[in-house]
């Protein structure tokens, strides 16, 4: 009898070691599938945000007049370039590059995100203005946000476009 019982011991612990090992397989692959999936929502939401805040930066250059509407670098409240919706000034370009980089961040809705204006001519893609920081190269999550602009540069207008590229 005592080696029945031995044998039918043997037995269960076969049996819950295998089954053991089955559920530590699917529980490993549960774990890495939800990181996986979490690491994708993170980077989505990450992106989104910052795709929320290019947007928002440039709507508010383009389509404001910035508080108070003739700000210059040491009253301006808010930044906005433009002297009517889609008509940058060229006076309020100017006082932009004025203001130190890290003062204009907290005057603009871009949160922790870094960010890089780029204006140029619509036609010859030739520069008008640039300002910010230029993504790193290392950098990985970078959207940008286009708009086409009139620019008024003192003799007349020309059309431009404004590229503003958020980034962390």
């Amino acid at each position: 009898m005592k080696p029945r019982k031995a044998r039918a011991s043997q037995i269960f612990s076969l049996d819950f070691a295998s089954s053991a090992s089955i559920f530590m397989i699917f529980f490993v692959i549960f774990l890495l599938a939800y990181s996986r999936l979490k690491d994708e929502t993170d980077y989505s939401e990450r992106m989104r945000n910052l795709m929320l805040s290019s947007n928002k930066v440039s709507d508010v250059l383009v389509g404001t007049k910035g508080f108070p509407e003739d700000w210059t670098n040491e009253t301006v409240e808010t930044i906005g370039l433009a002297s009517e919706e889609n008509v940058l000034s060229s006076g309020k370009i100017a006082s932009l590059a004025d203001i130190p980089y890290s003062n204009s961040k907290a005057l603009l809705p871009i949160g922790n995100f870094e960010f890089f204006l780029n204006l140029s001519e619509l036609s010859t893609g030739a520069p008008i203005f640039s300002y910010g920081i230029f993504p790193y190269n290392n950098s990985t999550s970078i959207v940008p946000a286009r708009r086409l602009v009139l620019h008024s540069n003192g003799t007349g207008r020309t059309l431009a476009k404004l590229e503003v590229l958020v980034w962390e």
